[in-house]
């Protein structure tokens, strides 16, 4: 797979209902930010340093 200029890998994706990604979408242009930037926020609020653990 080719790497972009920010050098990822992976994508994900994520099946979800029209409804909840309305309802995704709506709280993270509310907090000011994308989709994937709102999750991410999420994910660090719950494990801080998940980025930076070690692999096991």
């Amino acid at each position: 797979m080719t790497r972009n200029e920010q050098g990822y890998e992976k994508t994900l994706t994520l099946k979800v209902s029209a409804e909840e990604h309305r309802k995704i979408k709506l709280l993270a242009t509310e907090a000011g930010v994308t989709i994937k930037e709102f999750l991410f926020r999420l994910i660090d609020e719950k494990y801080p340093n998940w980025r930076h653990k070690e692999k096991q």
